[in-house]
C-alpha cells in the first residue's frame, strides 16, 4: 500500500484522473489525459506562485525596520546595512623611555560624538613618540566621515598615551539602505531569482580551480557604496593580466594619453574610484552584458570621450577621459582572468539591474631597511643578494588583506646564511593592510655593521 503522505508523480496523476467525470475519461486516451492533467498542474503552480508573490509583496509593503529586513532576507535578498568609516589616528606620548602596546579595540572619540576603535594592536618602541594606527567607526554611516583634527579624546585607557588626533579625513562611511529603497528594489530581486545566485558566482570565481585556476583570492563587496552595486577585488598568480598604470604621457593637445604595455590583448579600461566608470560602454546586450567599444585608430580616441585604442604593433594603449588628466584617475587595465571574472558576473547579474566590477587590489607600498653583521667565511655581496631576494619573496607571498608582520619578517630574515644579528630599522612596526589591499615592496636598503 502506498504512503498517502509521499506520493509519486504517477500516483498523483492517477488520483487526479480518478476525480474527473467518467465522460472525460472515456473521451481521452491515457497519454492525452495525462498531458492535460500536467498542463493544468503547471498552470496551477504558476498561479500559486503569483498569489504567493502578491502575498509577500503586500506584507512587505506594511513592514519596516528589522522586520522588513528579516522578511527580504528570507527571500534571499541582501540589504545594505551601511559601512563604517575608517581613519588613521595618531597616538602620541611625551615620554618614550620604554616600549608600550596599544591594544586592539582601543577606542577614541571625535568632537561630534563619533567613536572609533583600533583594528590591530600597535607597538611604540622605546624612543618612539608617535605611531599612526588604522581605526574604524563603531557605527556605520556617513556621520563617521569626520574632518581633520576632529579626533580629540582617548576613550579606552591606554597607559603612556598622552594625546590622540587625526591629520587626515575619515572616509568610507555609508548610510544603511532605507526602508523605501528596500521596497523599491524587492520586485526586481524577485524577478531575478531564476538567475545564478550571488554565493554561486562568488564560489565559481574564488574557489573553482578548474575554471579559475589563476585566482588566489576573491574579496566580494556587495552593495558597495550604494544598493545594487557589487565590487570584487581579485588577486591572481599572473600578476600582469590586469594592473593600474603608473604614469600616462600626453599626446599633443587632444586630451589623449598613452602608456607602454606588453599585453597582447586588452579587454577594457575602467576608473576604479566609486562609482566605477568604464571607457567605451554604449549599451547592454540582451543577456545583460555591457558592450565595450574599442577604437581601432587613435584619431577615433581624439574625437570621442571615454574611449581607448590598443596599438599592438607599437605596444601602446591610448585613452581619453572627456578632457580630464588620466594621471588624476585611478585606472585599471582589464585583461586575462579579470576579464573572464567580470564576464561571469555580468552574465549572471547584469540583466537584473546589478552593476558589477572586478578590480585589481589596491596597493599598500612600503620600504624596508635593515642592518646586519657579516659572519666569517661569507662574501658581503652574496649575503646581501640573499637578503634582498628573501625580502622580495616574502613580500610577494603576502596575500590579499594580509598585513606585514615584523615577527614573520624576522623569521624569514634570520634564516639567511651569513647574516647575523639582523635588525629591521624600518618599518618600526607592523604595516596594516586593509582587506581590499595588498602589500608590495617599494625599496630595500641594507647596511652592514662592523663586526
Amino acid at each position: 500500500m502506498s504512503n498517502p503522505y509521499f506520493l509519486s508523480f504517477e500516483e498523483i496523476v492517477d488520483q487526479l484522473i480518478s476525480f474527473l467525470p467518467p465522460s472525460w475519461r472515456s473521451q481521452f486516451s491515457g497519454k492525452v489525459l495525462k498531458r492535460l492533467i500536467v498542463a493544468y498542474a503547471v498552470a496551477t503552480e504558476a498561479l500559486y506562485a503569483l498569489l504567493a508573490r502578491l502575498l509577500r509583496l503586500s506584507i512587505i509593503a506594511t513592514s519596516e525596520r528589522e522586520w522588513l529586513r528579516a522578511l527580504v532576507a528570507g527571500m534571499a535578498m541582501d540589504t545594505f546595512v551601511g559601512t563604517p568609516a575608517s581613519v588613521l589616528v595618531r597616538f602620541e606620548r611625551f615620554t618614550a623611555t620604554e616600549a608600550i602596546v596599544i591594544p586592539q579595540g582601543t577606542q577614541v572619540g571625535a568632537v561630534g560624538g563619533q567613536q572609533f576603535e583600533t583594528l590591530l594592536p600597535a607597538t611604540l618602541d622605546a624612543g618612539q613618540t608617535a605611531i599612526d594606527v588604522s581605526c574604524i567607526a563603531l557605527e556605520p554611516g556617513v556621520a563617521g566621515n569626520i574632518g581633520r583634527g576632529e579626533i580629540v579624546s582617548l576613550i579606552t585607557p591606554a597607559p603612556g598615551i598622552d594625546r590622540v588626533g587625526n591629520a587626515f579625513e575619515a572616509s568610507g562611511g555609508f548610510d544603511a539602505e532605507s526602508d523605501s529603497e528596500i521596497k523599491a528594489r524587492l520586485p526586481r530581486h524577485l524577478e531575478s531569482l531564476h538567475r545564478a545566485t550571488i554565493p554561486a558566482t562568488e564560489y565559481a570565481i574564488g574557489i573553482d580551480r578548474e575554471r579559475f585556476p589563476e585566482v588566489t583570492a576573491f574579496l566580494t563587496q556587495r552593495n558597495f557604496g550604494t544598493p545594487g552595486y557589487f565590487r570584487g577585488i581579485l588577486s591572481d598568480t599572473t600578476g600582469g593580466d590586469a594592473y593600474r598604470a603608473i604614469q600616462w604621457t600626453p599626446v599633443g593637445n587632444q586630451g589623449v594619453y598613452w602608456i607602454p604595455t606588453a599585453l597582447s590583448e586588452i579587454n577594457g579600461l575602467v576608473s576604479a574610484g566609486f562609482p566605477c566608470r568604464r571607457f567605451g560602454i554604449v549599451k547592454r546586450s540582451i543577456d545583460g552584458e555591457e558592450i565595450w567599444v574599442v577604437s581601432n585608430f587613435v584619431t577615433e580616441v581624439e574625437q570621442g570621450d571615454w574611449r581607448f585604442c590598443h596599438d599592438r604593433s607599437q605596444g601602446r594603449l591610448y585613452a581619453r577621459a572627456d578632457g580630464r588628466d588620466l594621471n588624476t584617475l585611478d585606472l585599471t587595465i582589464y585583461a586575462g582572468v579579470f576579464w573572464r571574472a567580470l564576464r561571469e558576473l555580468e552574465l549572471s547579474w547584469a540583466a537584473n539591474g546589478v552593476f558589477c566590477d572586478v578590480l585589481v587590489p589596491f596597493l599598500v607600498s612600503g620600504n624596508i631597511s635593515l642592518t646586519y653583521t657579516l659572519e666569517p667565511d661569507y662574501l658581503q655581496q652574496d649575503v646581501e643578494a640573499s637578503l634582498r631576494s628573501t625580502l622580495t619573496e616574502y613580500s610577494r607571498s603576502l596575500r590579499l588583506g594580509e598585513s606585514l608582520q615584523l615577527e614573520n619578517l624576522y623569521a624569514v630574515l634570520n634564516r639567511v646564511a651569513g647574516a647575523a644579528g639582523v635588525i629591521v630599522v624600518s618599518p618600526v612596526g607592523n604595516i596594516t593592510v586593509p582587506s581590499d589591499h595588498i602589500f608590495r615592496l617599494s625599496a630595500v636598503a641594507i647596511d652592514r655593521r662592523a663586526n
